[in-house]
Formats: C-alpha cells, structure tokens, sequence
C-alpha cells in the first residue's frame, strides 16, 4: 500500500471511528432497523454527502491534475425519493485549498464507498425492500482507482495537508449530521 494511504489511514483512524459509531450512523447496525428510521438516517447523510462531493467536483473539474470523482449524491437522492422523501439542501463545505487537501478530502469520500458496501449488506438482509444503491455501488473499482491516482502523483501530495484536510473531513461530516441530529450528545 502507498505510504501516504497508509498514512491517512493511521492518522484518521480514531476520526474514522468516530463518524462510524455517531449514534445516527450507528442506526444503521441495529438489530431493529425500520423503514422509517432508515430513511431518517439518509436525510441526515444526504447534506454532508452532496456538500463535500459538491466542493470536491468542482476542485477536480478545475485542477490542472484531475481526479475522476464518480458522484454518488443522485443514488441518495433517488433512495430518499423512493422512501418518499426530499432531502435538504447540500451543505456549504470549504473548498480544498491545493492539491494535497483535495486528496485528503477525496480520500474521505472514496472510503466512505467501501464502508457503504458492507453496510448495504446488512441493510438489504433487514429491509430487503429498501432502496439502497447509494450504499450497494460497489466502491472497490473507484477505491483502486483511487489509490493509482495518489500513487501516480504522490510527488505532487504534501502528506500532512492531505491528513489535514481528511481529519477535516471526518469533523465536517460529523458537524453536519449534528446540525440534523440536535438531541444526539456524543463528545
């Protein structure tokens, strides 16, 4: 594995597990998940999601390095509509200022889709009628295209912008599904 994917990984690992067990996301692991509350928990992703791949889309549409960002925000939008829901408006996420925080911040996004294909797999197991392609696209080509792309340009990665900018990630996501989820009380 790349020296800076390990890394993001080493130093993001407690923000990682952090946004993991936020009680919203946690939900999504119960023994009891409803219909209902799955699609509460959508709602509360859907802003935090489509804001950062918002940011992100436009950096790498600019970057005179680009990254092919596989948008997942219209297979959110489509479960949430499917449930008979609309959800919120994208948050205002700050732009990355380099190259370097962008791949920290993509490499936040990117890793979210591997941790969407387990979650899937349970969720479709307990809510077998559920939409769930936001979670269900198999994150493993865009992952190891990911990992070619820092590989291909790691001289160009300042390694602590991009663990700066991931950390920054993680808190932005949490900050974000916090705004939806005012009686949560995590630390």
């Amino acid at each position: 594995m790349n020296d800076l994917l390990s890394a993001l990984r080493h130093a993001t690992r407690d923000a990682h597990s952090q946004l993991d067990h936020h009680p919203v996301l946690a939900q999504l692991l119960a023994s009891e998940l409803s219909l209902e509350r799955y699609a509460e928990v959508l709602l509360l992703l859907y802003p935090a999601h489509a804001g950062m791949e918002d940011v992100l889309t436009e950096y790498w549409c600019k970057a005179p390095v680009s990254y092919d960002l596989h948008r997942r925000e219209a297979l959110l939008r489509s479960d949430l509509k499917q449930l008979g829901h609309h959800p919120a408006e994208p948050s205002r996420w700050p732009a990355p200022q380099s190259f370097s925080a962008a791949v920290g911040m993509t490499y936040v996004i990117e890793g979210s889709r591997l941790g969407g294909t387990m979650l899937a797999r349970r969720i479709m197991r307990q809510l077998p009628d559920a939409p769930c392609r936001f979670f269900a696209e198999d994150g493993s080509q865009q992952w190891s295209a990911f990992q070619k792309f820092v590989l291909q340009h790691q001289q160009l990665i300042d390694h602590n912008e991009a663990i700066t900018a991931a950390l920054k990630g993680f808190d932005c996501y949490r900050t974000v599904i916090n705004l939806g989820y005012p009686e949560q009380t995590e630390s």
